[in-house]
């Protein structure tokens, strides 16, 4: 997986399956850029973009933000979303409503942002999903 010049972007990419992969992308020569809420030193990225994924408005323009700071796109991972440990009965609506942004609005909406991008870069879309997350 050489690839000079190219873009990678990694949804959750500062912790486990995800900082791994940003791991990887940067060891093959990629521009790596890993959107999260909390930055820390040490992520394998080239940038870093705060964002709330579970906040509509603020993942609304994330794709022209990321546009803005390289020439193109070759990569998208939709990485992040959440699992609850607890009955159905003991969720809050909030609870419900934050699953529902991360790991289905989420990746769906930022799908549909990136794919033209993706498609003119003959670039791939990568979905994760954990089972704790349904």
């Amino acid at each position: 997986m050489e690839c000079k010049n190219k873009v990678a972007v990694i949804t959750d990419g500062s912790s486990g399956l995800g900082l791994a992969m940003a791991q990887r992308f940067k060891n093959a020569g990629y521009t790596v850029a890993i959107v999260g809420r909390k930055y820390r030193d040490g992520l394998p990225c080239d940038y870093f973009y705060d964002c709330d994924l579970t906040d509509r408005d603020a993942r609304a323009g994330l794709v022209e933000r990321i546009l803005k700071d390289n020439q193109a796109i070759h990569v998208w991972i939709n990485n992040a979303g959440i699992g609850v440990y607890a009955l159905a009965s003991e969720l809050s609506d909030e609870d419900l409503q934050r699953i529902m942004e991360l790991n289905y609005f989420a990746p769906v909406e930022l799908s549909m942002q990136i794919l033209p991008v993706l498609e003119k870069n003959n670039g791939s879309l990568v979905q994760t999903c954990s089972i704790a997350s349904l």
